[in-house]
């Protein structure tokens, strides 16, 4: 199933973790989920706001 939307995404900003992570990444997928939205709350959100943002 296929259905155009019509939206453009534009790209704000990227960051890069080079000198290690920001938020615990642990084995289980939930702790690192959790520390991630903790990161992104506390320290993202202040310095740019947006609506989505994404651990890969």
């Amino acid at each position: 199933f296929y259905r155009s939307l019509n939206i453009r995404v534009a790209l704000v900003g990227l960051e890069v973790w080079s000198d290690g992570d920001k938020c615990s990444i642990t084995q289980d997928p939930f702790t690192s989920l959790h520390e991630f939205l903790d990161w992104r709350k506390v320290k993202l959100l202040p310095q740019r706001p947006h609506d989505n943002a994404q651990l890969i």
